[in-house]
Parts: C-alpha cells; structure tokens; sequence
C-alpha cells in the first residue's frame, strides 16, 4: 500500500502522488476560512494567518504537474520561479506579524515589540534590495544564497527567541504557537538537512508544514472561544449592575410609597378625632413632607436618554471587542448612579461631595464623546468644601446644557471650569465653557422642544429657594455670553447662593 504502480516508495516523490495536492488543499481552506472570520471579527490576527497559509499554499501547488492550478499557472512559470524564495521570505515575515499579534506581544512585552518591528522591516527592505539585484543581473542564485546562508539560520535564531520570550509570558494561547512552531522547527531543519546531504525528504517539511497549522489553527479556535467568553462575560456584568440599581430604586420608591401611607393614616385619624388645630398642624406637616417625597422622587428620575445613551456605548464598546473599556465605562457609570441615589435620600450635601458627583458625571459624559472634554476646577482659599452645604445636584442641569447644547457641538479642544468663591454674603459658582454660545444653540433648537431645559433649571431655583429660605438674601442665576467681538466663543453661568 505504501508503493506506487511504478514500484516507487510513495514518500520518495510527493509532489506527484497527491500529497502536494492534499497539503496544498488543505491550506488554501484554512486561509479563505480565516480570511471571511477577518470580515466578521475585524481582528488583524486572523488576516495575518490568512496571508501566511495562502503564501505557502502559492510556494506549494506548482510543484503537482497534475493539479489543475498547477496547469493553469503554466505560463507565469518563469515568474513564479523568480518568486520561489520572495514567497518564502515573505511568508515566514508574516509568521512573525501573525504570532506576535496572536499572543499580544505589543502590549505584554512591548520592547520585544518595537525590536521585532524594526527587524521586520530590515528583512524587508533586503529582500526588495535582492531582488532589484537580481533582476538587474537576471540572477537567479543570488537570492537562493542569501535565502540559504543568511535568511534561513537569522531567521530561525530570532524564532527561537521569539519562542523564549514568549514562554515566559502568562497567557495560555502561547502554547499553540510554542508547540506549533517547535516541530515547524525541527521537521524542517531536519529535511533541509537531508536536501543539503543529497537525500529527498520533502515529505518532512510538508510534515512541519501540515502539524504547524494544525496547532495554529487551534489555537485560533482557542482566541476565539475565548473572545466569546469575554464578551459574555461583560454582558452577565452589566446585567447584574442594572440589575442592583433597579433594587435599589425599588427600595427607595417603597420607602417613599410607605411613609406618604403612614402620613395618609395620620390625617384620616386626625379627622375621624375633630381635632381641628391637630388637623391643620398636621396638613401642613403633610404638604411639606409631600414636597420633599415627591422632590426625592425627581432626583432619583435619571434622564432616561442618558440611561439609553451610556448603555448603548457599553454594548459599543462590547461589540468592537473591547470588554476592558466596556467594564472601566460601567464601573464610572454605575458609581455615578449610585451617589445620585444615595444623594436623593438627602435634603442638602457638602460641596465637595457635589464636586465629586460632577466629576463622575462629567467622566462619564467624557468617555461617550472620545474624552475630549477638559473639566477643571477653581476653588477659593477661603472654602471649606467639608462644611458648605448645598443641596444635592442643582450643578448637574448647568453642566448638561454646556456638554449637550454647548461643547458636542464644536470641533476641537472642549473646556468646562467650575469656579468656587464666596465673600461676606454669598457663595458664588461659576459654570464656564467654550461651546457654540447661546444664541446658536437657541437657533439650533429653534424646531424643538426646550421645556425639559427649562424645567429643570426652574426646579433648581425652586429648590435653591426652598434651601436659603431662612437666611438673608435671594438665590440669583445668571446666563452670560461670551464673545470676541462678534464671535461666540462660550457661555457663563453664575449662581449666587445666600450664607449664613
């Protein structure tokens, strides 16, 4: 069985018992197979295998007189055969683009990185000085020497080199490449030092050939079973945090729906007694108490197009493979919504817990617009943060009309400041960007509806109103344009909040 009709031993010759066409077939499969997960995955790993497989499928199929390729490409022979070692230069540069990118070399060694960069493109440009060279001299064995005597034993130094660096790494895809690469190594040396010797042993060099890609094909099987459960596993996290807030709001509402029951009970049996002054003290406590439920019950209302917003860039930055940014966005957006609900148990907060809250806001704001926002912060000598005391999340309506109708509508460099200072009376905050100004963005919104702006600046003076009632002076908000000549070059707002 192992004998051909002509009494031949069936390895002496594969390039024309079909073996050829077998290895050959099998490689042009796996780079159109890994070509079309490029087009799905957009990972540059796969297009590099992809390229890799189909080079030497090209080094391959023209040695079988009797495959139809082989047929075919006939009449470019004397092309081919001045290709015959550009092809295998090339294919073992893209060997070393492909395992450095599978086992993320850039970013777990990056010097090793930027090294196998520059040697890369060092082969390169010999191999194009080469075959300038000798195409000039239309000679052949130039590049069949250097190919032998330099390219070969450089090559495979810096191979296993590559293969020590990276056994020292942490990650599990490397021992596919480690195996993989290993018997490439051996099978190949091995049958090169048969050729050298005057004996065939082309067969052990389809061997390394068949055996490496088996390996690196499972193991790019192995990234991508891997790839998934990352994804999932982002996926299972945001759930679960979504998950928690909703718990806690519907703790909060419960609370809420309990104590407005309660107070209920107090009237009616208030009523039932004829207790006409119980009744009446009881009343206003009532209203007063329902105010402040139903305020409560506003500050936990997040914008709902921001919710839609901040969890679309979750799922963005899932899709785009990217679960490390999904899960840093989801952290600073869950915090955020947090302390917004922490805060809607409170009447007032210090003002450095505002501050905070604002720069999470504002962090979270930042990541959805490519962190171009630059956010700082003025504060006064004269300021205790600790002690001064305003009620919570009147600054985040400010800050939202400056992102949304002010800074995500002009190219460039985005500022916000926020300026703190306090004299004998009042303590003043200043709110100040560089967007579009108000007078665009009023013609910009001409078509739309204002009133949620509108509202929610009118609820934050109702509540500044309500906080400063019983000391000496008003709550004043101010809106400042800023020009250059007749150039907008930003908006001011100013709050002015009585102290004691």
């Amino acid at each position: 069985m192992l004998y051909l009709a002509d009494g031949s031993f069936i390895f002496t010759n594969p390039d024309n018992n079909g073996l050829t066409i077998l290895i050959s077939g099998f490689l042009l499969t796996l780079s159109l197979y890994h070509f079309l997960l490029f087009f799905q995955h957009r990972n540059r790993v796969y297009l590099y295998y992809s390229l890799y497989t189909i080079l030497i499928f090209v080094y391959l199929f023209q040695r079988a007189d009797h495959f139809v390729l082989a047929e075919k490409a006939h009449p470019y022979q004397p092309i081919l055969d001045f290709l015959d070692v550009p092809i295998q230069w090339t294919f073992h540069l893209i060997y070393l683009f492909f395992v450095k990118t599978f086992v993320h070399l850039r970013k777990e060694k990056p010097r090793w990185n930027k090294w196998l960069n520059m040697i890369i493109l060092a082969y390169s440009g010999v191999l194009l000085i080469l075959m300038v060279v000798a195409d000039g001299l239309q000679n052949t064995e130039i590049l069949d020497q250097w190919y032998v005597y330099f390219f070969l034993p450089t090559i495979t130094i810096i191979a296993l080199t590559m293969l020590y660096v990276m056994a020292r790494m942490q990650t599990t895809l490397k021992y596919y490449v480690l195996l993989g690469s290993s018997l490439y190594l051996t099978l190949s040396w091995a049958a090169f030092g048969f050729e050298f010797a005057g004996h065939r042993a082309t067969i052990l060099f389809y061997g390394a050939v068949f055996l490496e890609n088996i390996f690196f094909a499972l193991g790019l099987g192995a990234l991508q079973k891997k790839i998934l459960t990352d994804k999932n596993l982002a996926q299972q996290q945001v759930i679960r945090e979504h998950e928690i807030n909703l718990s806690l709001q519907n703790r909060i509402k419960t609370k809420l729906d309990l104590e407005v029951e309660q107070k209920t009970k107090e009237i009616i049996e208030l009523t039932q007694k004829n207790e006409r002054e119980k009744r009446h003290k009881l009343a206003i406590e009532y209203t007063k108490n329902t105010l402040d439920l139903r305020m409560r019950a506003l500050q936990t209302q997040m914008n709902p197009h921001f919710l839609f917003n901040s969890l679309n860039s979750v799922k963005h930055f899932i899709i785009k493979n990217n679960p490390e940014d999904a899960v840093f966005f989801l952290s600073k957006l869950s915090k955020l919504i947090r302390k917004i609900l922490d805060n809607s148990q409170k009447q007032f907060t210090s003002l450095a817990e505002e501050l905070e809250v604002m720069k999470l806001y504002l962090d979270v704001e930042n990541i959805r617009l490519n962190k171009d926002i630059t956010y700082t912060q003025d504060i006064a000598p004269n300021i205790d943060l600790s002690k001064t005391k305003i009620p919570p999340l009147v600054l985040q309506p400010f800050i939202e009309n400056a992102i949304w109708h002010g800074l995500a509508l002009i190219k460039g460099e985005k500022k916000i400041k926020i300026k703190v200072e306090k004299n004998a009376t009042h303590l003043i905050i200043c709110i100040k960007d560089n967007g579009i100004g108000r007078e665009k963005a009023a013609q910009i919104k001409a078509h739309k509806t204002i009133e949620k702006e509108s509202l929610g600046i009118e609820l934050t003076k109702q509540r500044l109103d309500s906080f400063t009632q019983y000391l000496n002076g008003d709550v004043s908000i101010q809106f400042n344009d800023l020009k250059e000549g007749l150039r907008a070059i930003g908006t001011q707002v100013i709050i002015n909040i009585p102290i004691k």
